[in-house]
């Protein structure tokens, strides 16, 4: 997942949507929820799924305040960029 993230800030993508992408979903997927509704139910699932969800905000919602008090500020480094073979500001 971490080459991923790393590709998604190389090519621009803005910190708070990457920083939810890494957080929310190792917690749900496609499959973790087909998973989780057969061994324990749609209560279950659809609890997790909403679980995400929230998770997500806050995450989302945290980034941006942190962003916007300088806080995170910078956070893709030019090393990255050269490591995954993207230009800067390039696609």
């Amino acid at each position: 997942m971490l080459p991923a993230v790393a590709g998604l800030l190389a090519a621009g993508t803005p910190f708070p949507p990457v920083m939810v992408f890494l957080a929310t979903s190792p917690l749900m997927s496609p499959s973790v929820f087909m998973i989780t509704l057969g061994g324990l139910g749609w209560g279950f699932a659809l609890a997790k799924v909403f679980s995400a969800i929230a998770v997500g905000v806050v995450v989302a919602l945290g980034t941006v305040a942190l962003t916007r008090t300088g806080w995170l500020q910078d956070q893709v480094q030019a090393g990255v960029r050269k490591h995954v073979g993207v230009a800067p500001g390039g696609t």
